[in-house]
């Protein structure tokens, strides 16, 4: 007579065995990962800390002493990715005469800031806006014809020249390289320190005229341009 086991035995056996042969696995797989945690565990443990303590410092990177001037950042600003050493001598050193005559010339300082702006060709001109902001047009809100960048508006423009013939501000046409600073740094040259101030008033004149046409409805009046500049030199020298 054979004895023989019932279904429910044999299938406790094969648990047990594969439950014992499934611990196995894991607790292999588990040593393994054990022993690389002690390692890492074992190398932290072995660096060495240092006897003395230093705390956490903020560093300006631009300064060789890591302090933060506002001279330092202006001049970052104003020159931009431009602050590199081209030829021995960095574009900022080559043009520090223009920024420096800037500031020490006798006009408001809106009208000074609003010339760093032209300058570093930071105007909220057409061809500006249309880089950031989708579906805007970037042709001359007076001729639609050309790009309305600082050097169209404030050296093309019809207005512009009716304007410098009526202040005696006229320069060479052909004494600047293309760009907005080749332009004025060719009117600096030309100009003493007293029409320096009137030519910088007069651009920040002419972009109030073009703002007023654009955004009120104004009529483009090359004698309110003019009327403004003369009121407000007029002012500048009755407060020195």
């Amino acid at each position: 007579m054979a004895v023989g086991r019932s279904k429910k035995v044999l299938t406790n056996i094969l648990r047990d065995k594969l439950s014992k042969r499934l611990e196995g696995w894991r607790g292999k797989i588990l040593s393994r990962g054990g022993k690389k945690v002690l390692l890492k565990g074992e190398r932290i443990r072995n660096i060495r800390l240092s006897a003395n303590t230093v705390h956490d410092e903020w560093y300006w990177s631009a300064e060789k002493d890591g302090v933060f001037t506002v001279r330092k950042a202006y001049r970052l600003m104003a020159g931009g990715c431009e602050f590199l050493e081209v030829g021995g001598a960095s574009i900022w050193e080559r043009e520090k005469w223009l920024w420096s005559r800037l500031w020490k010339i006798a006009v408001w300082p809106r009208v000074k800031l609003f010339f760093c702006q032209l300058c570093s060709e930071a105007l909220a001109t057409r061809e500006n806006t249309a880089t950031r902001v989708r579906g805007e047009s970037s042709f001359c809100s007076f001729c639609n014809s050309s790009f309305e960048s600082s050097l169209h508006l404030f050296w093309d423009w019809g207005v512009v020249h009716r304007v410098c013939e009526r202040l005696g501000l006229e320069g060479d046409e052909d004494a600047y390289g293309g760009g907005v600073r080749d332009w004025v740094k060719a009117r600096w040259r030309e100009f003493g320190r007293r029409e320096c101030g009137w030519f910088m008033v007069g651009c920040w004149a002419l972009w109030e005229h073009r703002n007023k046409v654009i955004f009120e409805g104004r009529e483009v009046d090359p004698n309110c341009v003019v009327k403004r500049v003369r009121d407000v030199m007029e002012e500048i020298d009755g407060g020195d």
